[in-house]
């Protein structure tokens, strides 16, 4: 685990190549770090779905700062009092360990996190056709 640890920064430095001081997305890092255990969507592999993740922390918060500004604690310093997780997440995939990763670059994947709970926008009903009978042959 710790050589992964070592190598976050040149997986991104390679994903990132040739975009000299551009800031790192949130869906990149999530591509490059977490999805070495977090799925977007069921199912899991190694750690919740990220979506999963993502509708907690909306449930526990109201309002996106609130949320990102959370998530970013939770990646720099993992701890069981703070999770917004049911507790039998953490007892089936355990505690995550804490990403050293720039404070940029964990506010990046705070929001792209925090997006992926967003509500599906409200689509209106089309009405259907009025039935159209065909008389019997």
């Amino acid at each position: 685990m710790r050589t992964f640890f070592a190598a976050v920064p040149l997986l991104l430095a390679a994903a990132t190549a040739g975009a000299q001081d551009a800031p790192v997305s949130g869906e990149l890092t999530f591509r490059v770090v977490c999805a070495t255990c977090h799925t977007l969507n069921p199912p899991y592999e190694k750690a919740p779905p990220m979506t999963h993740i993502a509708r907690h922390y909306r449930q526990a918060f109201a309002s996106e700062a609130e949320g990102v500004e959370a998530i970013v604690q939770w990646v720099a310093k993992p701890e069981v009092s703070r999770s917004k997780m049911p507790a039998h997440a953490i007892e089936r995939f355990g505690l995550m360990p804490a990403f050293p990763l720039p404070e940029a670059q964990l506010r990046e994947v705070a929001k792209y996190v925090w997006s992926l709970g967003a509500p599906a926008p409200a689509v209106a009903p089309t009405a259907a056709p009025p039935h159209q009978h065909t008389p019997p042959r």
